[in-house]
């Protein structure tokens, strides 16, 4: 079966899907208000997407100072095959980023304006818990055993970890300035961090639920014009071992070598703030999502050379990638 890449469209309210064969879209949904953050369901037949009725605040403005939708607020639920939205589960306030549970039974969502996490679960659609996680959260992601879950705070620089079925605080992991997203090693004993305002990448112990290193991104020297790298997404490659992390207003991506964190390429110039990345199920193809350009970079991931750029639609923030177990 095809491979399809997902992306998240903030400003046109829509996601497009592009055929990771041919690297073209295949098809738009309308989703609703600023998508941002996605997921696919368990068994790949639904795509979840986090709406908010949050207007996106203009440079300068703060986003509480301008008029909300509140019923704009939720979960949408793409139904694939049909290829529309078919229900749109309750999230919370302003919902930005979520993952699921394994067994699919239950969302850990990001309330960004309200410094909450909420759980839902899906079946009946109830928020069925209301957890406190530091100011702005955004990053989400549950550890592959499903036990945790990791929720970054942008404000406290730190993440916090929560049990994934009572929802109770177990721990909290600081980090560098500003943290955005997390991403599990295969095996769940590691968990990466990126830090946008400071630059960094935190290692934790995902076990202990302690930080263990910290990888700068940033130059020794830099250049008077030279924009500095603000790390925004992570994943890895599908062996686990390396790390892609997108630089954001730095507009570069870097790659890692996941067990010792050295950097073993910078990629310049791989799109306008980058901030989204995926890589295909079998390693071969890099995709970040490109906001301000309106489009996702493609890279062959053997030699790291861009070998396309996919205009979708307005402000490209999220991807999502079919698994290959399915």
């Amino acid at each position: 079966p095809p491979v399809h890449l997902y992306v998240s469209n903030e400003d046109s309210n829509d996601v497009s899907i592009i055929d990771t064969k041919t690297d073209v879209v295949v098809a738009t949904v309308p989703v609703g208000k600023r998508p941002r953050g996605l997921r696919l369901s368990r068994d790949g037949r639904m795509l979840l997407v986090a709406l908010s009725g949050s207007p996106k605040p203009p440079h300068g403005r703060e986003a509480s100072a301008l008029p909300a939708d509140r019923s704009a607020d939720g979960i949408g639920m793409v139904d694939l095959a049909l290829g529309r939205v078919v229900r749109v589960l309750p999230s919370g306030q302003d919902p930005e980023t979520f993952d699921l549970s394994p067994d699919g039974r239950t969302l850990y969502v990001a309330n960004e304006e309200t410094a909450e996490a909420s759980l839902i679960d899906v079946a009946s659609g109830k928020i069925t818990r209301r957890v406190a996680v530091g100011g702005e959260p955004e990053g989400v992601a549950t550890r592959p055993d499903g036990r945790v879950v990791y929720v970054t705070s942008e404000l406290d620089n730190r993440v916090s970890v929560l049990d994934a079925k009572s929802g109770d605080l177990v721990a909290m992991v600081p980090t560098g300035t500003r943290p955005r997203a997390v991403a599990f090693s295969t095996d769940g004993k590691r968990a990466f961090v990126s830090a946008e305002l400071g630059g960094t990448v935190t290692i934790v112990d995902a076990v202990r639920h302690v930080p263990v290193a910290t990888i700068d991104l940033r130059p020794p020297q830099v250049a008077p014009s030279q924009v500095l790298p603000m790390p925004m997404g992570v994943t890895l490659s599908p062996d686990g071992r390396m790390l892609y992390v997108t630089a954001g207003r730095g507009r570069s991506l870097f790659v890692l070598d996941a067990a010792s964190g050295r950097i073993l390429r910078t990629i310049a110039d791989v799109g306008a703030r980058p901030w989204g990345v995926a890589v295909t199920p079998d390693g071969s193809k890099l995709y970040t999502a490109n906001g301000p350009s309106n489009d996702v970079s493609v890279l062959d991931a053997a030699t790291l050379a861009i070998r396309r750029r996919i205009p979708v639609g307005r402000s490209p923030w999220g991807l999502a990638i079919d698994s290959a177990a399915r």
